[in-house]
């Protein structure tokens, strides 16, 4: 059977954070009415990576010192309906989101500039879309003020240095990655597609495949803050997910609705050149599979590159980095317990399901007495949470087993011996 198809997505796509899905109307905007200006040859402008999102400092007309996630996988800019920027609407539109729809309003801005003190990079006449961003601010833990999309940097030619925590604004006459020559061991290049070629200005994705015979598209998207997601119906009929597939199940949110996840490690997957395969990435359960079939590759995926975005020409550079891989949780070697500090005590808030804590009869309300014989007032706070959230060895656990709630006695201390395991492996 010919696995082989092309999957594209017909509307404007955004992700925000884990998994936060929108499916946005066109603005009507076009390259040539919107201006693109740098001070200087090359702009180097910080940001703060929190909670894998990329956050810089932004000025919106003559407001300044306002933060914006930086999202290619969003087309327009979007302003939390909170800000006080004194806007005149200009109109009212729908959006799609994970699951559902929602409205926003819609305004012209003059000037949004970011930078450093040496230089600023100017855009000016960009549409954007005023909504509530508060689930995403709650998400995050820490105020946003907008969303930062893929229009607002169309215009130059963007690195994205996640180990120097800088991206680094070009103009396009001054920096031209086509004609690079890549290894395919560390260095690689992507041709870019736009998703809505009735748009000016459209989110954009490169090539991959899900099986040799099975091409498959992911969204480039920078305001996706996990690895690699796999829609579900594209994962299913490709053949890396199946009934016996091993899964870690979850959820994800869009701005105000959730749909269902699953972390599996995939058997085989291609992202352009670069081998995915064995990695643990997320099927996504959006919208029942009748929409949104692509995938998306984002920052803890992208941050092990120094990535170049060329909007213009369509064309992605990635350059290995020195920084070590960040596996996914779920890779990772771990006990299946969380704890919370009480008072003078530690108890054990969760266990998982099938992990070795719960295997050795380890269970919540329990409190931890000692590890390796030690007890727990000759170790530091760091150095208990270390050994019992991110294990690298086995280990000998004093439990305190809390109240029977079937027998009302309490248990005598018990002692556990346990070693670490992966979480898809239970």
């Amino acid at each position: 059977m010919n696995l082989r198809r092309k999957l594209q997505a017909s509307l404007i796509t955004r992700i925000l954070l884990i998994g936060i899905l929108l499916f946005a109307p066109c603005l009507s905007h076009a390259e040539e009415f919107t201006t693109y200006r740098l001070d200087l040859d090359m702009i180097e402008v910080p940001f703060e990576y929190y909670q894998h999102q990329i956050l810089i400092k932004t000025k919106i007309n003559d407001t300044a010192d306002l933060t914006f996630m930086l999202d290619t996988g969003a087309t327009s800019i979007v302003l939390h309906h909170g800000l006080k920027l004194n806007l005149e609407k200009t109109g009212t539109t729908e959006f799609r989101e994970a699951e559902g729809t929602n409205k926003a309003d819609t305004v012209n801005l003059t000037e949004v500039s970011f930078g450093n003190s040496e230089g600023q990079a100017h855009v000016g006449n960009l549409p954007a879309l005023v909504t509530n961003l508060g689930s995403l601010r709650r998400a995050l833990g820490r105020k946003i003020d907008g969303i930062m999309g893929i229009a607002a940097i169309a215009g130059y030619v963007v690195e994205f240095d996640y180990a120097k925590r800088v991206a680094r604004f070009y103009p396009r006459r001054k920096k031209n990655i086509s004609n690079n020559k890549p290894d395919n061991k560390k260095t690689f290049l992507f041709t870019l597609t736009p998703m809505n070629l009735t748009s000016s200005i459209s989110v954009v994705s490169i090539k991959g495949r899900l099986h040799e015979s099975y091409d498959y598209d992911f969204l480039f998207d920078t305001g996706f803050g996990g690895h690699v997601t796999i829609a579900n119906a594209p994962a299913t009929e490709s053949g890396i997910l199946t009934e016996k597939t091993p899964r870690v199940e979850g959820g994800a949110y869009s701005l105000s609705r959730k749909f269902s996840t699953a972390k599996i490690r995939t058997p085989y997957l291609k992202i352009g050149e670069i081998d995915y395969a064995g990695h643990a990435v997320q099927v996504d359960f959006r919208n029942g599979g009748e929409q949104g079939l692509f995938g998306i590759v984002g920052n803890r995926f992208l941050q092990s590159y120094r990535v170049t975005l060329d909007y213009v020409r369509k064309k992605l550079w990635l350059e290995r980095n020195d920084e070590p891989e960040d596996f996914d949780e779920i890779e990772r070697p771990s006990f299946g317990i969380a704890l919370r500090m009480s008072a003078s005590s530690y108890r054990v808030d969760k266990v998982t399901a099938k992990s070795p804590a719960h295997v050795a009869g380890i269970r919540p309300g329990d409190t931890l007495v000692a590890i390796n014989g030690k007890p727990l007032a000759q170790l530091t706070r760091e150095e208990i949470f270390t050994a019992i959230h991110a294990p690298t060895a086995e280990m000998t656990l004093t439990i305190a087993p809390g109240v029977d709630p079937n027998l009302g006695v309490q248990f005598k201390e018990m002692t556990v011996r346990m070693k670490p395991g992966v979480p898809l492996d239970w």
